[in-house]
């Protein structure tokens, strides 16, 4: 008695999520392939380097510590670690601009249906919000 009503719910579904894949709004829960990826932090790039010296550590008690002795690291200390990152995030502004001036990001925008064609503002993922 149940198969009948499943059958009938599968169908519905099958037809609802080929039509939400092919409108590409499924690649909306992607990143995009084509925009650059964000530099990693100073920090991040010391701690490479920490878990590497200290490899017998777990991963957990390598952060801990890795922190500990970061906060205690003068800014001299820090310095190659900082200009890594600021070199790194020079080198991804750069490529952001490309990339935006390209037009990748409204194409990818457009095809993921994160704008409205007609206003170019974000639609997706917005809450009205009434005035009270």
């Amino acid at each position: 008695p149940f198969q009948d009503k499943y059958d009938a719910a599968k169908k519905v579904y099958d037809v609802d999520q080929d039509a939400y894949v092919k409108s590409g709004q499924m690649e909306a829960w992607k990143r995009d392939p084509e925009k650059p990826k964000k530099p990693v932090s100073a920090f991040l790039h010391f701690l490479g380097g920490y878990r590497t010296k200290n490899a017998s550590l777990k991963v957990t008690e390598a952060s801990k510590l890795a922190a500990a002795v970061w906060k205690d690291m003068s800014a001299e200390q820090k310095q190659p670690y900082e200009k890594q990152y600021k070199d790194e995030k020079n080198k991804y502004d750069e490529a952001m601009k490309l990339y935006k001036a390209s037009g990748k990001e409204e194409a990818w925008k457009a095809k993921t249906g994160k704008t409205s064609p007609k206003t170019g503002k974000t639609t997706v993922g917005k809450k009205k919000t009434t005035a009270k």
